[in-house]
């Protein structure tokens, strides 16, 4: 999920995962996982919003910015998914 820099800091995230867990739960999914580049912005909002660690390779992502080569860890992040009964707020 990615929020436009010009929207970030509006609970944009938040509202996108929570209807997101919301209808995952009705498809009886009960986890969630995503890959982030390791150090980002990206990597410390999936942890506010509850995401746990679970794997992490050094210098996993490696791509070309501006002509220079920028290396980030691969981080891989998980979610439990409440049931739907007993779902009241699940993101923090």
């Amino acid at each position: 999920m990615v929020v436009c820099g010009h929207y970030q800091g509006r609970g944009i995230a938040r509202a996108l995962l929570q209807e997101t867990l919301a209808q995952a739960a009705t498809w009886g999914i009960e986890l969630l996982t995503v890959g982030v580049r390791g150090g980002t912005g990206a990597e410390e909002v999936y942890h506010r919003l509850g995401f746990r660690e679970y794997a992490r390779l050094p210098g996993g992502f490696k791509e070309v910015r501006d002509g220079e080569l920028q290396v980030f860890d691969d981080v891989s992040l998980y979610l439990p998914i409440p049931a739907p009964s007993s779902r009241s707020d699940p993101v923090p």
